[in-house]
């Protein structure tokens, strides 16, 4: 396991693993799985990142989290390259999330985390600062341009639905360090 270090070696605790950053001690396949997520994250094989398709109970959310922790953005990135991750669930799992993160990992790690809601209009300079950036499937669908007038579906039409999309969305989003779904 390549890039999770654990507080001392001595940190198997009845047989789990405690990463540094983390409250919680991982079972082996928990490791397993949060080092596979690193190594897709930062493989040179295209596409990055993955999907972790565990039952139900094995732990994908502390698996999950685990990865983040074990994979900050670089140092040398600097503060101001620094993006938050977007984690998009189902609304009746966001407070769940927010909970399962104070639970699982030392607040020192992800200090700024927000649930977010086009309604709320936090803006994006906001946003960017904050180290976990929580919201549903609806609030992302809902945010997605959709060309709606005639003067947009002809646009639209005219760029194809995907630039005319970029084109939209340029206006009214920043960049995050990575999307999770769940």
């Amino acid at each position: 396991i390549h890039s999770f270090p654990t507080r001392r070696s001595s940190d198997l605790i009845d047989g789990k693993w405690l990463l540094v950053g983390m409250n919680t001690p991982l079972y082996h396949h928990q490791l397993l799985a949060a080092d596979w997520m690193v190594q897709r994250e930062l493989s040179d094989d295209r596409p990055n990142g993955g999907l972790l398709a565990d039952a139900m109970g094995l732990g994908k959310t502390v698996s999950t989290l685990a990865t983040m922790v074990g994979n900050p953005p670089a140092e040398e990135a600097g503060v101001e390259m620094r993006k938050a991750t977007l984690i998009v669930v189902p609304a009746s799992l966001l407070s769940q999330w927010e909970a399962e993160i104070k639970v699982h990992v030392d607040e020192k790690v992800f200090p700024r985390v927000i649930p977010y809601k086009a309604s709320s209009r936090i803006p994006a300079n906001v946003l960017e600062v904050c180290d976990i950036v929580l919201t549903s499937f609806t609030e992302v669908m809902n945010s997605w341009p959709f060309p709606n007038s005639p003067e947009d579906k002809a646009d639209a039409q005219q760029l194809g639905e995907d630039e005319w999309a970029k084109n939209r969305s340029e206006e009214h989003t920043s960049e995050l360090q990575s999307p999770v779904l769940s």
